[in-house]
């Protein structure tokens, strides 16, 4: 029987088969989360932490418990990520909500691109909400398979 995180994905993978549409993916994705993590980096929760390093935390958490190794490929990323994020915040707060705004409208704009001039097919988390999610750790497969670290 196939793991959980194996059925996640080949679910993302069936609403993903266009290779235009993944590309669309390869750049929206990632648009879409620096927009999220600069857009959290600048608010402050009670005891010192930011909403970005809370949701960082979970999202890794999450993405460990479903597959190490993708979720250990994806830390490096996005600690990374979420210090440029912080940056931001503190040295040019000004710039966080256009900079968030751009990212996240050209991010989404790319999936929903993507899926109805390639694929013909509603994206996935229309379907699952929690696809949203498997979405970076797909990409990271998708990776890892291209250099032929997975099968």
């Amino acid at each position: 029987m196939r793991s959980f995180t194996e059925r996640q994905l080949d679910q993302y993978r069936s609403f993903h088969r266009d290779h235009r549409n993944r590309l669309t993916h390869i750049f929206g994705i990632p648009a879409i989360v620096v927009a999220i993590d600069v857009g959290t980096a600048a608010v402050r929760l009670p005891g010192g932490l930011t909403l970005a390093e809370l949701l960082v935390a979970a999202t890794l958490l999450l993405w460990l418990w479903m597959d190490v190794q993708l979720g250990v490929a994806l830390a490096v990323p996005l600690v990374l990520v979420t210090w440029g994020a912080h940056l931001l915040a503190a040295n040019a707060p000004d710039r966080v909500l256009p900079v968030f705004l751009v990212l996240f409208v050209a991010g989404w704009a790319l999936q929903f691109y993507g899926h109805s001039a390639f694929e013909g097919k509603r994206p996935a988390f229309l379907s699952n909400l929690f696809q949203t999610l498997v979405a970076p750790l797909f990409l990271m497969d998708e990776a890892f398979r291209a250099i032929g670290l997975r099968h």
